[in-house]
């Protein structure tokens, strides 16, 4: 990892982090929103409706049972609400006029049926919504979460495994998916009912309301304490799972050396470990999340309780309930329970995802840091003095890079030159800083300092890089050579083939360009697999040809012929080549060798010339 790169706390993510992940895809379809809140205005209206109108049902109730007359007038609607109850203007005269108990008996069922009607339709619309906001939602998230996975510097995307990658890729967007969509389908439901039934309590009796709303931030803060800690162990397995994923895919690279070495009761062992490591986290967490939803439950039923022994007492808050009041109480305190466990649910798997995505959101969080740090580097502030398409030579004048615990500099280059048409080995022992040098040039890895009469950026995008490990994708041999490039041209595709040693092997192809390409069980030897890179490389026709290694895997007589077409090619379309290579047969058919050890140039020139270099004559000998 780059010494400069940034780390942040899981918790610290940007708003605008947060604005382009979650609230922009959400405000994108305004219509379908203000459906949302349309339907659970609905639905908290039409909850309000029906408990409001218990009261009047039960006092019906209670004047059927002292025997007034069914014919005659009995009680107005508006004696009938709570005193708190806000009454139009228009409509407080009509709901003045007494009514027959007759008609009271068959309004008040009427307008109960018709909120809970209402209800009914305001929760159809609200769910069909809210379905097509989470998917939604999930496919902006997915889509944006690959492309931070391509933006990831190539030091930190190599800190981890295919396996955590794909646990990445997989778990984060399956819990955003399926969480946002149990948030948008329940959680805001139950908010919406409780908030609801809140305002009748109020509405019906505020001393008690707000005695209970006295209580609720020491309520809120002991809750606090219990998600955090959910997240804290959600995090904990989710990177555990990743972990184990990553040792089960890496198998496949290993299968042949385990089964050759008989090793497999020790990965057996590895794998017992990791899995067991998972479950006991799993199962420490069950204790704290099988918690949450019990514990809000027992304060409702406490609340309660509670309330029961007040009126009993007769203290200041819960004084002055009459029959309807205390009917439509603890009828809406009755309604708030299930809504109320089902968020305690909601809250400790929100707690729980919030800890499984901790590190997706953090990874979004390093890459923005990143890429505002790049705009401010000193390889955007660099004013270029040339072209590179004009230019005669290059002058490096300075390059450092440093690696996070590493004592000095990884790698250090000055006051280098050469020729954009140049083809010039690089050697020197393993770990002397090649590669990195290389990848500084093909754009993997950024340095720490960069000074040079030509700009770095512009360089890679003239550049074509082939790395030690080749790579080819299950598809036809046309596609993997188009890959990064323009689409496929038949004659300069098979003169590529030709310079790289594949022409007979294309030829005695019966599909040609349509022969198939497996990567996982590859159908082609490593020597093949190097060539057709090559040949890749080849046709994107950039200035610059970048080879580490390239021709590990190939014998010497191939070998030769390929460096000997490759190098000519070059010189003839005035290209550039930088070859690394531990093959030192070949080096005098290069221009210039650069001899590296110890993670600088120490060396430049013709291989002829260095040979009197006491140092490179005896890496020569080895």
């Amino acid at each position: 990892m780059i010494a400069n790169s940034s780390t942040q706390n899981a918790g610290a993510v940007s708003p605008r982090l947060w604005q382009r992940l979650l609230l922009e895809p959400l405000l994108k379809d305004r219509l379908r929103l203000a459906t949302i809140a349309s339907a659970l205005l609905v639905i908290a209206l039409s909850q309000a409706v029906f408990l409001l109108m218990i009261g009047p049902f039960f006092e019906l109730l209670v004047q059927a049972s002292s025997g007034t007359q069914a014919s005659g007038t009995g009680l107005s609607l508006l004696s009938l609400l709570p005193d708190g109850v806000p009454v139009p203007a228009l409509l407080r005269d009509w709901l003045k006029q007494p009514l027959a108990m007759s008609s009271l008996a068959l309004l008040v069922p009427l307008l109960m049926l018709a909120s809970g009607l209402c209800r009914s339709l305001g929760l159809y619309v609200y769910q069909a919504n809210q379905q097509y906001l989470s998917i939604d939602l999930a496919n902006h998230y997915r889509q944006e979460l690959f492309r931070s996975i391509l933006k990831q510097r190539y030091l930190s995307f190599q800190q981890r495994s295919a396996g955590q990658w794909m646990s990445v890729i997989m778990n984060d967007v399956m819990y955003l998916q399926a969480r946002f969509s149990e948030m948008l389908g329940g959680f805001l439901k139950d908010m919406v009912v409780i908030l609801s039934c809140a305002v009748t309590i109020f509405l019906v009796h505020w001393p008690t309301a707000l005695a209970a709303f006295l209580l609720a931030p020491l309520v809120a803060w002991g809750l606090g304490r219990l998600s955090r800690r959910i997240a804290e162990f959600a995090q904990a397995w989710q990177q555990q799972l990743a972990a184990m994923v990553g040792f089960v895919l890496s198998l496949r690279q290993r299968f042949n050396f385990i089964r050759a070495q008989r090793g497999e009761d020790r990965e057996r062992q590895r794998f017992d470990k990791l899995n067991q490591d998972y479950l006991a986290t799993i199962q420490k967490s069950f204790w704290i999340r099988s918690s949450f939803a019990p514990a809000i439950e027992f304060i409702g039923f406490a609340a309660f309780a509670g309330l029961l022994w007040a009126l009993n007492q007769g203290i200041w808050f819960a004084k002055g309930f009459g029959g309807s009041e205390l009917m439509q109480f603890f009828a809406a305190f009755g309604v708030m329970l299930r809504p109320i466990r089902n968020i305690g649910e909601q809250l400790s798997r929100l707690q729980e995802t919030r800890g499984a995505l901790a590190e997706s959101f953090l990874r979004f969080e390093t890459i923005e840091r990143a890429e505002q740090a790049a705009a401010d580097s000193s390889l955007q502030k660099l004013r270029p003095t040339k072209s590179l398409l004009e230019t005669q030579s290059l002058h490096l004048s300075q390059l450092r890079l440093r690696y996070v615990g590493a004592v000095g500099d990884a790698l250090h280059v000055s006051d280098l030159r050469w020729s954009p048409g140049a083809q010039i080995a690089l050697v020197g022992p393993s770990g002397a800083g090649k590669s990195s040098f290389l990848k500084i040039f093909a754009g993997l890895i950024d340095p720490d300092d960069f000074e040079a009469d030509f700009s770095l950026p512009q360089f890679r995008k003239q550049a074509s890089y082939v790395s030690q490990s080749p790579f080819l994708f299950d598809g036809s041999l046309g596609d993997n050579l188009s890959y990064g490039g323009p689409s496929l041209e038949p004659e300069a595709a098979l003169e590529a083939l030709e310079i790289a040693q594949m022409g007979t092997w294309f030829r005695a192809s019966e599909r040609g360009w349509q022969r198939p390409i497996r990567a996982m069980d590859s159908n082609l030897s490593g020597g093949e697999l190097q060539r057709l890179t090559i040949a890749r490389a080849l046709l994107r026709q950039r200035r610059w040809l970048l080879l580490d290694e390239a021709t590990s895997a190939l014998d010497v007589v191939t070998e030769q012929k390929l460096i000997e077409n490759l190098l000519n090619l070059q010189r003839k379309k005035n290209r550039g080549t930088l070859f690394v290579t531990h093959r030192l047969e070949w080096l005098a058919n290069f221009d210039e060798v650069w001899f590296f050890e110890g993670g600088k140039l120490c060396l430049q020139g013709t291989h002829s010339e260095l040979l009197s270099e006491p140092r490179y004559l005896s890496y020569i000998q080895q």
